[in-house]
């Protein structure tokens, strides 16, 4: 456990460098909120969806497929357990608070966050295996989130669900995978190109987030602490139980757990704006799992790779 620890430690001191970098350069005035909103736009926009392609240009291979396919029911296994026990735990009386709190609980920061990380701790394998978790969520994000944010009204925004640049990345990066097409060199070379971004634009957006956030306001609010716990604490638990439990062990499963210990999606600020529900309780609440995850993280992956290698 504790060789485990120092080898995720060590991995992760990269990130926490070039999120210490971005919050410098927040609280200096280096990388302005509009700089900030810019990269966020380039990542969704450009990054994802090259890295979602990249991840998954490579030649068919059954056991690969085998894999993808068993983080995709992960992934549907984890969002239907974590949904049921938030619609029994989150209690909130005001609607506009419990579904940021709802929301808050059980979606973590796939793309921005735990892919980069993915890929820093497994290479291309882990790129792959992450794109399952995103493709899968980004269906749920837009279809169930947008549901209770809105509070059930106005149906699915199905446009939102399909057209993401995220899934339209994971769809058209699994069809070449199937069918073992290869890009010609040079777009090879040029998305490889832009999604080598993923990871130090992802920690400078999160860097200068949190250099925005007034830290003394993130103890005054029990309800985002519940979230918190649910999010970093006990849905991670519950992953790596029941992943222990299985027969599933090595990169797949490992990427899950990265994955799902994650801290809150900052797609759940977008939403909340969207449909007009408690912005601050949003903003305050990632902000709060972020600086938190920075201390989980390390240990529940540590854990992880005890478990599941």
């Amino acid at each position: 456990m504790i060789a485990s620890f120092l080898i995720i430690l060590r991995e992760l001191s990269t990130v926490f460098f070039l999120i210490l970098l971005g919050f410098l350069g927040g609280k200096t005035g280096l990388i302005s909120r509009d700089a900030s909103d810019s990269m966020a736009g380039i990542l969704f926009w450009y990054v994802t969806p090259a890295t979602a392609v990249v991840s998954l240009q490579r030649s068919f291979n059954p056991e690969m497929l085998k894999g993808f396919l068993s983080c995709c029911l992960i992934a549907v296994v984890y969002y239907t357990t974590a949904i049921l026990v938030v619609r029994f735990t989150v209690r909130e009386k005001a609607a506009e608070r419990r579904s940021v709190l709802r929301i808050c609980s059980v979606f973590s920061n796939l793309g921005m966050l735990a892919l980069p990380l993915q890929m820093q701790l497994f290479g291309s394998d882990g790129a792959f295996y992450g794109m399952a978790f995103i493709t899968v969520s980004n269906l749920i994000f837009w279809s169930y989130g947008a549901l209770v944010m809105n509070g059930g009204k106005g149906g699915l925004p199905w446009r939102r669900m399909f057209l993401n640049p995220g899934l339209l990345g994971s769809l058209t990066g699994f069809l070449l995978f199937i069918r073992s097409v290869e890009l010609p060199a040079l777009l090879n070379r040029s998305l490889s190109s832009v999604s080598q971004l993923m990871l130090p634009l992802g920690m400078l957006v999160i860097g200068q987030r949190l250099a925005e956030i007034s830290f003394r306001s993130l103890l005054e609010d029990r309800a985002a602490w519940l979230a918190a716990f649910r999010r970093l604490l006990l849905f991670p638990a519950l992953v790596l139980l029941a992943l222990s439990l299985t027969k599933l062990r090595g990169t797949a499963p490992i990427c899950a757990a990265i994955g799902y210990c994650a801290p809150a999606a900052s797609s759940v600020s977008i939403l909340a704006i969207q449909y007009r529900q408690d912005v601050d309780l949003a903003v305050k609440s990632v902000s709060l799992q972020m600086v938190l995850s920075l201390v989980t993280m390390p240990i529940l992956i540590a854990l992880a790779y005890t478990l599941l290698a």
